[in-house]
């Protein structure tokens, strides 16, 4: 059984870091109606032609047909005469719960009502309004965001806020939603990571913020002095001192964690004969240090993936420390320091028991995430 599950682990893993597609028995032609794709599959040959085959917007029936009442427009990704402006592309990612859809757009979270759902009455329109909305930077709270972005004033460049995911776990009935948040002034990376209390959740007053943060009145009549923050139906894990994801401070918690490889920075690991472990170091005095230099990590992107008992984050990353004049696509040089910046992929594996009920899973430790209950 042990040896089951962690192989169950490994492909998942695998799957997160390295995505491939195989196209074996698969040819491209080209027709007079454009492209014609054909292969053959275990159910026998197929032929499919994008441009000539029936098609229509959204869901369909049986018939082919659209679905009517079960399909609207979603949030636009400039939505900027009322918000922020979104930074492109729009990144749309989105879950579905069991009463409730969350989607994801750029800096933004935002719920509907899941018109599938048992409770359901009848088809939804076209232009089904959402029923609660946050900004990101406001659902995190004062506290995480300047403890992720401490840079004053805090801009859209300075507080880079991107690779937002959102997704269901119907093992457990939770939603997980991670992004990261990047600091180009002090040069601290972050993951965030944010899970639901239970499966559905007490709407309130449609046209607000409630299912993410508690609305305050402005001014001196606040209940707290922070602006937003997560309510009680999520808890946030960034680094600080008392969740064990990492550490936020100096460099954020993706540029605190064991880095095997290349530091050998796991408790009694030894690296190989004729290999120099890197310190990481993302002062601005690290920049441009040459070969066998520190490393600092920043994200290019951001994945989230479930086991029966783990959650899996996996991020891209590339060293910061390389001059930005110097990048390129070419292979990295590490005597010039020209070329690309990648590094590699980081990876961080929780145990759902520790996050989910906001207790470790190791007995007697103090905080949810420790040895044992993260790796």
């Amino acid at each position: 059984m042990n040896k089951r599950l962690w192989w169950s682990l490994a492909f998942t893993i695998a799957a997160l870091v390295c995505f491939a597609v195989t196209t074996e028995e698969v040819t491209f032609a080209q027709s007079s109606s454009g492209p014609v794709i054909a292969g053959t599959t275990p159910q026998g040959p197929i032929t499919y032609s994008p441009r000539s085959a029936k098609r229509a917007p959204g869901l369909l029936d049986a018939s082919g047909n659209p679905m009517l009442g079960r399909e609207w427009e979603g949030v636009a990704s400039t939505d900027y005469l009322t918000f922020e402006a979104a930074i492109p592309p729009p990144n749309p990612e989105v879950a579905v719960g069991p009463d409730h859809i969350l989607t994801v757009v750029n800096r933004h979270i935002l719920a509907y009502w899941n018109p599938n759902a048992g409770s359901a009455t009848g088809a939804v329109p076209v232009n089904q309004a959402w029923i609660s909305r946050s900004p990101l930077t406001q659902w995190i709270g004062e506290d995480p965001l300047n403890d992720v972005c401490p840079t004053v004033p805090r801009t859209n460049v300075t507080c880079v806020i991107d690779n937002a995911s959102v997704r269901y776990d119907q093992m457990q009935g939770r939603y997980v939603v991670l992004f990261t948040a990047v600091d180009t002034g002090v040069r601290r990376a972050s993951w965030v990571l944010i899970i639901s209390n239970w499966a559905t959740f007490n709407v309130g007053n449609p046209g607000t913020t409630e299912i993410f943060t508690t609305p305050q009145p402005p001014g001196p009549n606040q209940g707290s002095p922070n602006s937003g923050g997560v309510n009680t139906n999520w808890m946030i894990y960034y680094g600080s001192a008392d969740d064990g994801l990492g550490d936020v401070a100096p460099a954020g918690n993706i540029n605190s964690i064991s880095d095997i490889i290349r530091a050998g920075s796991a408790p009694g690991y030894v690296l190989p004969a004729g290999l120099t472990a890197p310190t990481i170091d993302c002062t601005p005095t690290a920049i441009g240090a040459g070969e066998g230099g520190p490393v600092c990590y920043f994200p290019s992107s951001a994945r989230l993936g479930f086991t029966n008992d783990d959650i899996i984050i996996a991020s891209a990353v590339y060293n910061d420390n390389v001059p930005v004049a110097q990048r390129s696509y070419t292979l990295y040089n590490p005597t010039t320091l020209t070329g690309a910046a990648a590094l590699g992929t980081r990876v961080r594996v929780i145990k759902k028991a520790a996050v989910y009920r906001g207790l470790s899973s190791v007995t007697g430790a103090a905080l949810p995430l420790v040895a044992g209950a993260s790796y």
